[in-house]
C-alpha cells in the first residue's frame, strides 16, 4: 500500500464475506483497522466459522389487525431461534413477502422484527456476534 510519509498510516480493511464457502461466517471485526508503515510487513487475520443460517419468512399474517405490531406466536419463535444462536455463529435471514401493503409498511415491520431480535440478543450473554440480514421479497 501507498504510505504517505515514513510515519505510516492506519488502513481499514474489509474482508468480501462472498469470498468465503458457502455456510461459513465472520466471526471476528469486519472491518478492521491497521497501520501500514513504509518498508514494514504487516498482516491482518479474519476469523470465520461454519455458521448456522436461521430463515424467518414473514408476512401480514405475523402482525396483528393494526398491522405495526408482532403478534405472540412470532415473538416466541424468535426466541426459540435466538436460543439456537447462541450454540454457534449465525446468520439471522429475515424476509418479509409484500402483498400489496407497500414498501414503507414492509420495511417498516422489517424494522420491528429486526430490533426485537437486536434487543432480546442483548439480554443474552452469548460469545457469539449475531448478523441480521433483511429483505422484502413481493408475491405476485
Amino acid at each position: 500500500a501507498a504510505t504517505p510519509d515514513a510515519l505510516g498510516d492506519n488502513v481499514i480493511l474489509k474482508l468480501d464475506t462472498r469470498s468465503l464457502p458457502e455456510g461459513y461466517v465472520v466471526i471476528t471485526e469486519n472491518p478492521r483497522s491497521v497501520r501500514l508503515t513504509a518498508g514494514k510487513m504487516a498482516k491482518l487475520n479474519f476469523g470465520a466459522a461454519l455458521g448456522r443460517e436461521l430463515e424467518v419468512d414473514l408476512s401480514a399474517r405475523a402482525f396483528d389487525d393494526s398491522g405495526t405490531t408482532m403478534k405472540p406466536a412470532l415473538e416466541d419463535g424468535l426466541m426459540q431461534m435466538l436460543d439456537l444462536a447462541e450454540t454457534s455463529p449465525s446468520v439471522f435471514m429475515v424476509t418479509y413477502f409484500e402483498n400489496g401493503e407497500g414498501v414503507n409498511i414492509s420495511n417498516e415491520r422489517l424494522q420491528r422484527v429486526e430490533t426485537f431480535i437486536k434487543r432480546e440478543w442483548a439480554k443474552r450473554d452469548s460469545i457469539f456476534d449475531l448478523n441480521i440480514e433483511t429483505s422484502v421479497k413481493s408475491l405476485q
